[in-house]
């Protein structure tokens, strides 16, 4: 797990970085690891993105699961978050 850009002073940062750390596993074994975490916006227009390392023969059906449970996830969580963009590429993509 990487975090791009490094933004060690935003405590919102290191909280969603450990919960997806936490909560992926439970959410898919497709899922190998997240990186470029980011957050855009501020109050309630909160922008949340990341990339998603997973195995290459991943369904659709299965990216539109994971994503979905993430959004419930991250909203049950941290409430402010008004939208979640999730990029998934194969593992060892680069």
């Amino acid at each position: 797990v990487h975090i791009d850009p490094v933004d060690f002073f935003d405590q919102r940062v290191r909280l969603m970085n450990e919960f997806l750390k936490k909560i992926l596993p439970e959410i898919s074994a497709q899922v190998k690891n997240h990186h470029d975490l980011r957050i855009l916006g501020s109050g309630k227009r909160k922008k949340v993105l990341f990339d998603l390392a997973v195995n290459e023969q991943i369904e659709e059906v299965e990216k539109s699961r994971i994503k979905n449970k993430l959004y419930i996830s991250m909203k049950k969580e941290f409430p402010d978050i008004n939208r979640l963009i999730i990029r998934f590429e194969p593992l060892f993509s680069y």
